[in-house]
């Protein structure tokens, strides 16, 4: 059985899940990297930066979204078509995400909004799903990457 890292993840927002399929950006290649050398978001929708506060957008060709959650999952900040080339931080943020430009909007992520992860094998084994997406990202049992 794979391990909760190898899992594809899936966004929940506000309890709500999506189809987003998330990467955890585990290693100091995959947060160096971020969402810059990645072939058009081909495996994954969104990237979760665990325990940061702070990007830069020196390898990206385009602008993209970066959203900055706290330790409740809470959304600080918002920034839409983040340009690239640049350095941001949000010294209460532990957590950045990564997406696609106009899509953090699109999908209803504004200041305050609730942003958590789920199994994707919830999805397909056809689980109640939302009991999952309500817990807490930092649920010692599901941690993945975060502080328990």
């Amino acid at each position: 059985m794979a391990s909760s890292m190898n899992r594809v993840q899936m966004l929940c927002i506000d309890g709500r899940m999506t189809a987003w399929r998330v990467h955890l950006a585990q290693s100091f290649l995959d947060r160096t990297l971020g969402v810059g050398r990645r072939p058009a978001w081909q495996r994954f929708d969104v990237l979760c930066l665990p325990d940061c506060r702070a990007v830069h957008g020196f390898w990206i060709g385009h602008a993209i979204d970066v959203v900055f959650t706290n330790s409740q999952n809470r959304v600080l900040r918002l920034l839409c078509q983040w340009p690239p080339g640049r350095i941001v931080w949000q010294r209460e943020a532990t957590r950045v995400w990564e997406m696609a430009a106009g899509s953090a909007l699109a999908r209803g992520i504004r200041i305050g909004t609730h942003l958590d992860l789920t199994d994707a094998s919830a999805v397909i084994l056809g689980r109640a799903h939302r009991q999952r997406c309500n817990k807490s990202f930092h649920d010692p049992v599901r941690c993945i990457g975060g502080r328990a």
